[in-house]
């Protein structure tokens, strides 16, 4: 596959070593310049907020990697002597749907950095690659945790992109479309949709067909439901997994799976996931 002009420009960008955003719609080809620069880089660490998300690019999840409780992560932790051993053997960290990722956890990520600094700059020397849409998918923000956010970081602030240190990577937007190069006209419609325009749904609603015995046709689409808590998942196990056959415990199991129970657990050896190639 030839990368397009912006790709190429995002692939030099990290080639050089620098910490960058990598953003752009969905089918832009975020994941094929990924892709490319982590053949260059096995000693790069690959993770995301979820254990679902983690699975799809080989890795692992940022609770797992860097030993963080569950609940909300308060400034100014340091990393645990098992932690700082760990970054001592990644010096690229790689980070993916970070839409996803909670502004308490992109300042705990950067104060575990600074505790373990391999040396100087706005990641303590380590390349930080930020990797997603923020028109996708939210943080998962509980209402017990909701009340403690606010109180360290501001009414309403809870995405990774509103913390003062993300200012620190350079932005790489990818705007030619790849998965539906075939088809611009749902591209366009999709495009619109992410931008919070409402278009004529005509051209969506002649796409959309009930499933019949679990069986979807070629190129439809299902709509499924937004579960906003992890309980109501249970109400509609079928549409928020519908392909996988996955049960609600699964994905409550799953959603929590990454993170460390306790100091000793954050302590065990990691063993990372062969990046697929």
């Amino acid at each position: 596959m030839e990368l397009d002009p912006d790709q190429k420009h995002a692939l030099a960008q990290l080639e050089a070593g620098e910490s960058i955003f990598l953003t752009g719609g969905a089918g832009a080809g975020k994941s094929e310049v990924l892709k490319r620069f982590l053949r260059s880089r096995p000693d790069a660490v690959s993770m995301a907020s979820t254990a679902a998300a983690a699975h799809l690019i080989g890795g692992t999840t940022v609770h797992r990697f860097f030993g963080f409780p569950i609940g909300v992560m308060e400034p100014g932790g340091q990393a645990h002597p098992a932690i700082r051993q760990r970054l001592t053997k990644a010096p690229v960290l790689v980070f993916d749907e970070v839409s996803m990722l909670r502004i308490d956890l992109l300042q705990g990520i950067r104060d575990r950095l600074f505790s373990a600094a391999r040396g100087y700059g706005d990641w303590a020397g380590y390349q930080v690659v930020m990797t997603g849409d923020f028109a996708q998918l939210p943080p998962v923000v509980t209402d017990r945790e909701k009340p403690a956010l606010e109180g360290l970081y501001g009414q309403e602030n809870v995405f990774a992109f509103q913390s003062p240190v993300w200012g620190n990577l350079k932005p790489c937007t990818l705007t030619h479309l790849h998965r539906q190069a075939d088809d611009l006209a749902f591209a366009e419609l999709l495009k619109t949709m992410r931008e919070g325009r409402i278009p004529d749904l005509s051209m969506l609603d002649a796409r959309v067909a009930p499933p019949r015995q679990g069986c979807h046709p070629p190129g439809g689409l299902e709509p499924a439901g937004r579960h906003h808590q992890p309980g109501e998942a249970r109400c509609h196990p079928g549409r928020l997994l519908p392909h996988r056959g996955h049960g609600a415990g699964r994905v409550q199991r799953a959603r929590h799976a990454g993170a460390a129970k306790s100091a000793d657990e954050a302590r065990r050896p990691y063993h990372p996931v062969r990046q697929r190639r």
